[in-house]
């Protein structure tokens, strides 16, 4: 996905509260939303460079949006809201193979009491449920998720789970917003409880993907599948 305006450089200063950031632009200290409740200790640390978009509403308190982060490694996309965008598109241009002859993708969609990113349907062929997870965190050139224990996302998969029982099609893509990941695990020293849920979720057919990113200061776009290692 292509960013529709062009980015503003800065650098972090703090971070007052999960979806609020102060950051430098010029001299000039603004206010910066932060779509992302994970923690991001390892990223959000004073003098990183950022880029900020502009908000196009007036009445918004916040002005700006943070959405990237600048680290040695290159650039890592940091508003939640993206990950399910670039796979949407990435699924919407053919690029899925596994979803080839589905002819419909459609967006938020509220199945078994839980609302998911994608529904994937054709004509003759099995609903496919997609959750979209964007990851941060990467250790070792290993993305892990969450960084921050996710209460929703374990019912998001326990409801995936109650989907492949009810014979839908079902997966979760694990988009990692940077491109130094080359496998992903999901990080049991952070939330236990996801953790487990998504090893069962894999032991009863929901599939289990992982992308790393090709992030600009222009968009955001998937690079490459990488390795799931064992849940």
């Amino acid at each position: 996905m292509e960013f529709p305006d062009s980015l503003i450089p800065g650098r972090f200063l703090e971070r007052p509260n999960r979806f609020l950031t102060i950051v430098d632009c010029g001299g000039r200290q603004v206010q910066a939303h932060l779509a992302n409740t994970g923690r991001l200790r390892e990223i959000l640390v004073p003098g990183r460079p950022v880029f900020l978009a502009r908000s196009a509403n007036p009445r918004r308190k916040t002005h700006y949006s943070l959405i990237l982060a600048g680290l040695e490694c290159g650039l890592v996309c940091l508003d939640s809201n993206i990950p399910a965008t670039v796979a949407y598109e990435f699924i919407s241009d053919g690029l899925f193979m596994p979803t080839a002859g589905y002819e419909t993708v459609r967006r938020e969609v509220t199945l078994l009491g839980c609302r998911y990113d994608l529904l994937v349907s054709g004509a003759g062929l099995v609903d496919f449920i997609i959750e979209i997870k964007g990851a941060t965190l990467v250790e070792g050139n290993r993305a892990l998720f969450p960084d921050a224990p996710t209460q929703r996302g374990t019912r998001q998969i326990e409801g995936l789970i109650t989907a492949r029982r009810q014979g839908l099609r079902a997966a979760v893509f694990f988009m990692v917003m940077r491109s130094d990941a080359d496998s992903f695990r999901p990080n049991s020293d952070s939330d236990p409880l996801f953790s487990r849920a998504l090893g069962e979720a894999f032991a009863m057919g929901v599939e289990i993907h992982a992308f790393s990113c090709r992030v600009t200061d222009q968009g955001v776009w998937v690079d490459r599948e990488i390795e799931v290692r064992p849940l």
